[in-house]
């Protein structure tokens, strides 16, 4: 009978979405055009009269003070134009792809990369090879009669890595399919959800469809079964799509498509995403009082689902047990894996399941939104949109999680752009200004948002715990990441290049861009008026969970989530116990501090060796002692109230 109940609704939902124009265009019309669109403005119709340069005939111009340069260059496929200049004119106006002269410091190679004519992500590799070779022949000559500076050179030989293709080398057009396949996802779905859900609310009709003899869990099941429908019809459209757009002329290279069977594959692997993502549609509709506002929380979550399409751009995430837990993730990074041919057994195992556990957990919650009487007929005061009834902690969420888009998307833009000063600038701009200007906009009162007060000597044995144990976990969490979640080589070499000294002034700037001033900046928004205004509404321990997910995912890395999550929750912890702000920020100071000098291997010796050995039993040690050095700490945190002599005025007693 409850089965009956629920066919009948459903059938029901499924009749008034066909009625829906909107919810057909957007499940039929949008699917079957979207990915030749973006082929279009792409420019992925090369045609045939304009084939894909190679990277091993790239024309390349080298300064007089590089040509030593020169044979390695050759040996790698490079063509060296001899007698014209390396300079960015050259590049421009003689047809050159690459110009290579000496850097502003000693030892650094500036190039100038025509992006119009060359890929990069196929030149690079290559020319970092040659410099690295350039590099270990520079210090084998000048260590020749040297027999113990030859033997450490010898020990650190550059190790020969096979960098990845990226996603270009493939089938043209592929790396659009991630992209082209969560937007199909989303519109398809996102029509039927606010018509399901807010537009019932304003019709009144949801309020007459709960009275009737269903659970709320039955309701849920239907809306969520007629919501779902669309978005499969949207799916399978879209693929079929893709796939006759790679038999057109000029967007399969070498004449190369996608076959049927990839296509099937591709199907297949996207029902995951689909579950989960109406499921997410479901959620976001339920909260909405009215049509307009549900368009509005629509927002943040294309946004989000933005991201796991860009990483299909990544070339160091690949699919693993891990990554494929990840929700969305995983079934970005499994397309990719099936369109490349390397698809393993058990990644495809764990994504089935972790997405059905994260597609029943949203659906759970759902549920229990909509047993909240406000919720289902539409007059919850606790709007987004009204912010004088919207508690402080909805609204800090919301905010912070389009603070993380945006720390995302224009981190890498600055630091890619203005290469040293980016990341400093990126620090400032997306980091700090916001947090100063977020308490007014949460209406939290700046002593509450920034409670601060000079330290007080007692509190610096509990720093100096908290920071050593961080250290500590952080050190052995690594070693034991490598055996499930191994850092790829790429971002190994690209962490000891920004690790590399560069001059006198190297390392003081080092530790300010690196230590102090995220040690400032990120604890001013993540442990300033996020933690605070989530606290307000949900409690210490809800608020030092949200406050450390914003801040590990703001890190921009897979590989290195854990270990910002447990800092983010020991700062947190701190700010609650001291109500000083001060304290988390010379704690992460430290942190990243210590961290930087031990990379730099600033601790020689053979007891720091053994004290931070790579091998996962040490590992496992570090972390015990780490996380009890964390307990002491907090434990000798005491409260610095109002008579510590406040910086800008007496600290509020929050709880």
């Amino acid at each position: 009978m409850k089965t009956r109940l629920v066919a009948i609704l459903f059938a029901r939902e499924v009749r008034d979405l066909l009625r829906d124009r909107k919810a057909l265009a957007a499940a039929l019309l949008v699917p079957l055009l979207l990915y030749p669109v973006l082929q279009v403005f792409t420019g992925r119709f090369l045609g045939p009269g304009k084939p894909a340069p190679c990277p091993h005939s790239v024309l390349t111009a080298v300064s007089e003070e590089l040509k030593d340069l020169v044979p390695l260059l050759v040996e790698e496929g490079f063509i060296v134009e001899p007698g014209v200049p390396a300079t960015i004119r050259s590049v421009k106006d003689q047809g050159m792809g690459l110009a290579l002269l000496p850097g502003k410091k000693p030892g650094l190679v500036r190039a100038f990369l025509d992006r119009g004519s060359v890929n990069p992500g196929m030149v690079r590799p290559r020319l970092e090879r040659v410099l690295g070779r350039w590099r270990s022949l520079r210090l084998m000559e000048k260590a020749s009669g040297n027999p113990a500076v030859r033997k450490k050179i010898d020990r650190f030989r550059m190790e020969e890595v096979s960098f990845p293709s990226p996603p270009e080398e493939g089938p043209g057009g592929l790396v659009l399919i991630p992209l082209a396949l969560l937007l199909v996802l989303l519109s398809g779905s996102a029509f039927a959800a606010l018509d399901l859900l807010p537009g019932e609310k304003e019709r009144g009709t949801l309020e007459t469809l709960l009275v009737q003899p269903l659970s709320t869990r039955q309701v849920v099941s239907a809306k969520y079964l007629a919501l779902l429908l669309p978005g499969l019809a949207a799916l399978v459209l879209g693929v079929v799509s893709i796939w006759a757009t790679t038999l057109l002329p000029g967007t399969a290279r070498g004449g190369v498509a996608l076959s049927p069977g990839q296509a099937l594959l591709v199907l297949g692997l996207s029902l995951p995403a689909a579950f989960l993502l109406s499921a997410l549609l479901f959620w976001v509709a339920a909260m909405a009082r009215s049509f307009r506002e549900g368009q509005h929380y629509l927002l943040p979550l294309t946004l989000g689902v933005l991201i796991p399409a860009g990483l299909a751009l990544s070339p160091i995430l690949t699919l693993g047990p891990f990554t494929a837990a990840l929700p969305l993730v995983g079934a970005v990074l499994a397309w990719r894996a099936a369109l490349a041919g390397s698809l393993e057994v058990l990644p495809i195992g764990v994504l089935l399941f972790s997405h059905t556990a994260w597609t029943l957990l949203v659906l759970r919650h759902a549920v229990r939104l909509l047993d909240r009487e406000e919720i289902r007929l539409g007059f919850d005061p606790a709007s987004l949109l009204d912010r004088e009834h919207t508690p402080p902690g909805r609204r800090a969420l919301f905010m912070g999680v389009l603070l993380v888009f945006g720390i995302l998307v224009f981190s890498p833009i600055l630091q890619g752009g203005l290469g040293e000063a980016g990341l400093p600038l990126s620090l400032v701009l997306l980091v700090l200004l916001p947090a100063l200007v977020l308490p007014r906009l949460l209406r939290l009162p700046r002593e509450r948002a920034f409670p601060m007060a000079l330290p007080r000597l007692p509190n610096f044995p509990a720093l100096l715990f908290a920071g050593a144990g961080l250290i500590l976990f952080a050190t052995g969490y690594i070693p034991l990441q490598d055996s499930w979640l191994p850092l790829p080589p790429e971002l190994v070499k690209g962490l000891e290049e920004a690790l590399n000294p560069s001059g006198r002034a190297g390392l003081p700037i080092l530790l300010f861009t690196g230590a102090l001033l995220p040690g400032i900046s990120e604890e001013a928004l993540f442990r300033g008026p996020l933690l605070f205004s989530f606290r307000t509404q949900w409690g210490d321990g809800r608020a030092l969970l949200l406050s450390s997910l914003l801040f590990a995912t703001a890190h921009l890395s897979v590989h290195r989530f854990l270990p910002p999550l447990a800092a983010g929750i020991v700062f947190g912890a701190l700010v609650l116990r001291t109500r000083n702000l001060l304290w988390p920020a010379l704690c992460h100071t430290f942190y990243n501090a210590f961290l930087l000098l031990l990379a730099r291997g600033a601790f020689p010796g053979e007891w720091w060796e053994r004290l931070f050995s790579p091998d996962p039993g040490a590992g496992l040690l570090r972390i015990g002692a780490g996380v009890s050095l964390v307990l002491c700490g907090l434990l000798l945190a005491r409260k610095e109230g109002p008579g510590a002599g406040s910086v800008f005025s007496p600290v509020a007693d929050l709880g």
